[in-house]
């Protein structure tokens, strides 16, 4: 079976209105396709451009990070990374780099002094993610998910059902398959997974696509897929971050 490689890590969405969008930012390797929006820096699609099979989120669902902060003595902020305009981005030779901030708004409309930046690398057929968060609020980071990839029930062939399964490395594999309604799962390591990766396996489309992460700081880190919409955007949409 060949791999459609990303390293990756969860989501959850909200609507945003609809506008006119600049025209995306583009990063390709080998037969691999990223598409990443100019305005907001939320990772459009992911094609492979040999089979034809393109994993999107509807515009409006299209996320790209998540961070949690704790405040003393007020609940979790939660910045959502769609929300924010991009400051900067940059496109060179096998990559794409992202800035949000200095100022980025929560789900409350509080701002909060942080700087995001997140860099995207393409080398020997796969996409490499970083995320660096500069925090000079009164807050604690405690989660940071990214990067967040939508669509994933369009990993089969064109024309046919959707038949792809997860496959986690817990003690006895998981497998699950990857239709809707799907809910929500999320396996951590270590602990519940015996090696830090995940895949998506697509039988008819004979592509897989792998997560893992390559953090040398050992950190606690979460595999999470959502099924995630809202009822009057008419969208459900599995997402994984």
């Amino acid at each position: 079976m060949r791999r459609l490689p990303v390293a990756i890590v969860s989501a959850a969405f909200l609507c945003a209105p609809s506008t006119r969008a600049a025209a995306p930012l583009s990063l390709t390797e080998g037969r691999i396709s990223l598409q990443v929006s100019a305005d907001t820096g939320t990772i459009l699609s992911l094609a492979d451009v040999a089979s034809g099979i393109t994993l999107a989120a509807p515009p409006e669902l299209a996320e790209s990070f998540r961070l949690a902060l704790q405040i003393p003595d007020q609940p979790p902020a939660t910045i959502i990374g769609k929300d924010q305009p991009l400051a900067l981005h940059a496109s060179e030779a096998g990559s794409v780099k992202l800035e949000w901030g200095p100022r980025l708004r929560d789900t409350s409309c509080a701002e909060h002094d942080l700087t995001v930046r997140m860099a995207i690398t393409a080398a020997d057929g796969r996409l490499a993610f970083t995320l660096h968060v500069d925090n000079r609020s009164a807050g604690k980071l405690t989660e940071a998910r990214y990067p967040m990839l939508g669509g994933l029930t369009g990993l089969k062939a064109p024309g046919k059902a959707c038949d792809a399964s997860l496959w986690v490395p817990t003690s006895t594999p998981t497998e699950k398959s990857v239709t809707l309604p799907f809910g929500e799962v999320e396996y951590g390591y270590p602990g519940q997974m015996n090696m830090a990766f995940a895949c998506i396996r697509g039988g008819s489309a004979d592509r897989s696509l792998y997560f893992a992460s390559e953090d040398p700081i050992a950190r606690y880190k979460v595999y999470r897929f959502s099924e995630i919409g809202r009822a009057s955007c008419r969208e459900r949409v599995l997402y994984t971050v």
